[in-house]
């Protein structure tokens, strides 16, 4: 029986060690997701392309509209604070569709990218 489990053994112990060589894990890298898109859905105004939420961009900022209030940030994927309507782009409120939430392009729109590196909008610089 000793000479069973001896055998035995020694079968598991040398499948452990020619398995690592034969069953490497392979690692999948992705070189980071694509960037959100900007679309044009009036003249100086711009949606977020597939966000959750209508998020818009105007006057150097991104506007959210949910659950009947207005938020406002430089970014267009966090930082919203809530806003009063009066200080929302009036083409931003008065563009609002419910249907700009996950909205798709289409493809005559006029689309630009967001760089993630860089997701505040650029103003000149101060001195």
């Amino acid at each position: 029986m000793r000479a069973l489990h001896s055998t035995l053994f020694a079968i598991v112990v040398g499948a452990a060690a020619i398995a690592p060589s034969a069953c490497v894990p392979t690692e999948v890298q992705v070189q980071g997701s694509v960037a959100p898109r900007l679309v044009m859905v009036d003249p100086g105004v711009w949606i977020v392309e597939n966000s959750p939420y209508a998020v818009y961009y105007s006057d150097g900022y991104y506007w959210q509209y949910s659950g009947g209030l207005w938020y406002r940030s430089p970014y267009y994927d966090s930082g919203f604070a809530r806003v009063e309507i009066g200080f929302v782009p009036r083409l931003v409120v008065g563009g609002y569709r419910p249907a700009h939430v996950r909205y798709r392009a289409p493809s005559h729109a006029h689309v630009r990218p967001i760089d993630r590196d860089h997701r505040t909008p650029r103003r000149p610089h101060r001195r």
